[in-house]
């Protein structure tokens, strides 16, 4: 046990430490607009960037503290999930041994720590969707303890489902059929507890609501509206069927075999934990501390040469659940689960899909971030496991290889991360980003950038929070970096149908005043980019209104292969001219 605490603090320290490199100029910037000034935009379905914006102010805004805190609140939500699985095992606490409550308390921090494998793609930054994966802890926390404590129950069920609502209303929508389906099962579907979890979150609602907008008819427009806006990016497909996209799931034959030896590790591993004679348990014993010294291993790199990066990996802990439901088979338990456990199971089961529903992803790829809930079925068989053979030993095999496992999807998560060129463990060049001097490591390129773009900006006299139009659509970080305050939406989506009617629907948000003195960033070479004509619906030409102050040539930094060439553009009217000319045209 003492070997997989230790690792597992390992493996948090050296994510905690890898929290100060890299930077996704694409999502990751437009995450970080909304978490700093979230009141500069009046429509949005999503309100994550006001859930998460005191944390940014209590932070200072600095980058790396932010990104640390989101994992560690994952972290400590899935440690008190797994914790509430597994009481079951030392309850009650008065007649359990102080070693097997420690050491259900280690296990349960050991498995915690697979909550993290939801950063496969390493976007740390809080954003919408760990917003959504957090609130769903929460909801799954409170069906675990719905048979020992139902007024607390339903209140976390409430709780989470506010919070899913206001990160994404599809997957609340979603949650809210996962927990009447398990209360349906487990013979718990009562009305008083349905109102509670309604009511509380209603009330999380209302209370978001009045400290958003100060009303809850402004805050169902400013969803309206967001919804609306939405819908413009990709016309042909809004509506309710765009919250579903099940393409074909692809599992390479590798990661098929893989799949089937981690299933079968589960089992031996399990079993193996469950036998009570003394050669079994010391091969349990080495099996545990080999498997955290490869997980050490792996975070230093001694085994990165053996490991392939596969998108599908978080199904590895579908595998495991399997080969531990197998192992409780064959150790022959002849007990038929409770309507309890196969409600629990089937929750864990779809949580995972409740997660990705209005996601315009492919949808089996995206319920495997959320594969931590495929996990705990393992984990609730392996609790039931102990309880059976009066040892807390099964819950070895759990975190054992869950561990291994989270460390292999993290590994490859950093040495690939989304829409970077480098490793996160090969950027090492330090600069500063945004308004409050984040200090973050990039790789050459990206720090090259971003300082080109601190000099240019410097040179021609923008100063931090003047408004910027972002013509490249594909940089919102770049703005952030420099503290640019973006026009009208938070990333000006570009290479979509409906591309120009969402950003000028975003810019009749904004007053002439900031239209007329707004810059401007484009790359007019690169394909994504947002012709400027439409401009002129707002009084601007940007061949006789506008002057470049300067270019920047760099790498596209999600296609290696391709150059891309960033000018910036001074505004060369007074402030009032221009805003009167705006006056003028955005009304026709």
């Amino acid at each position: 046990m003492l070997a997989l605490v230790l690792a597992s603090l390992c493996l948090l320290r050296w994510l905690l430490l890898l929290c100060s490199a890299g930077l996704d100029l694409t999502d990751e910037g437009f995450y970080l607009h909304w978490l700093s000034e979230p009141a500069n935009y009046p429509s949005s379905v999503s309100q994550f960037g006001f859930v998460y914006h005191p944390l940014y102010k209590l932070l200072g805004g600095d980058i790396a503290l932010l990104r640390s805190a989101n994992l560690l609140i994952s972290l400590v939500l899935g440690w008190g999930l797994c914790f509430a699985i597994m009481q079951q095992v030392c309850h009650p606490w008065s007649s359990a041994s102080w070693r097997t409550c420690v050491a259900v308390i280690g296990c349960a921090f050991v498995v915690a720590t697979a909550s993290l494998s939801f950063f496969a793609l390493w976007q740390p930054t809080p954003n919408y969707n760990s917003l959504v994966f957090q609130a769903l802890m929460i909801v799954a926390t409170g069906l675990v303890l719905m048979r020992r404590s139902s007024l607390l129950a339903w209140l976390l069920i409430g709780i989470g489902g506010g919070a899913a609502f206001l990160g994404k209303p599809t997957s609340a929508v979603a949650a809210a059929v996962v927990v009447l389906l398990y209360a349906a099962i487990a013979g718990r579907l009562e009305i008083r507890g349905l109102v509670v979890a309604a009511f509380t979150a209603m009330m999380v609602l209302a209370g978001a609501a009045l400290l958003i907008d100060g009303s809850v008819f402004d805050f169902i427009e400013r969803n309206r509206a967001g919804l609306e806006l939405g819908n413009l990016v990709l016309p042909l497909q809004a509506g309710a069927l765009n919250s579903f996209r099940w393409d074909f799931l692809h599992f390479s034959d590798e990661l098929s075999a893989r799949f089937d030896y981690v299933a079968l590790a589960y089992l031996t591993l399990t079993t193996v934990c469950c036998a009570v004679t003394r050669p079994a348990r010391v091969s349990a014993a080495l099996i545990i501390s080999l498997g955290s010294a490869l997980s050490v291993l792996v975070l230093v790199g001694s085994v990165s040469n053996e490991i392939s990066n596969e998108p599908a990996e978080p199904y590895l802990f579908l595998a495991g659940a399997i080969g531990i439901a197998a192992s409780a088979v064959v150790l022959g338990s002849r007990t038929w689960p409770s309507r309890e456990a196969l409600a629990i199971v089937c929750a864990f089961s779809l949580l995972p899909f409740a997660f990705v529903v209005g996601t315009n992803t492919n949808g089996w790829m995206g319920a495997g971030r959320a594969g931590f809930f495929w996990l705990l079925i393992g984990l609730v068989v392996a609790s039931s496991l102990s309880v059976a053979r009066r040892t807390w030993h099964p819950l070895l095999a759990v975190g054992s290889l869950s561990l291994l496992g989270t460390t292999i999807i993290l590994y490859l998560a950093t040495e690939h991360p989304y829409r970077q060129l480098e490793p996160l463990r090969s950027q090492q060049h330090a600069v500063e980003v945004g308004t409050m001097r984040s200090q973050l490591r990039l790789s050459g390129q990206g720090a090259e950038l971003i300082s080109s773009l601190h000099r240019l900006t410097a040179a021609s006299g923008f100063e931090a929070g003047q408004p910027v139009l972002d013509l490249t659509g594909v940089s919102p970080g770049l703005l952030y970096a420099v503290g640019a305050r973006p026009l009208g939406v938070a990333w000006t989506l570009g290479g979509y149908p409906g591309t120009l009617d969402f950003v000028t629907a975003g810019l009749r948000w904004e007053s002439c005043a900031a239209i007329g003195a707004s810059w401007i960033l484009s790359a007019p070479e690169q394909p994504d980019s947002i012709a400027p004509d439409f401009l002129r619906k707002f009084g601007m030409d940007i061949g006789t209104d506008y002057q470049e102050v300067g270019s920047i040539d760099s790498v596209l930094f999600f296609a290696p292969a391709s150059k891309i060439k960033y000018r910036l553009l001074k505004p060369v009217r007074s402030p009032a001219e221009a805003s009167l000319a705006c006056e003028r045209d955005r009304g026709k």
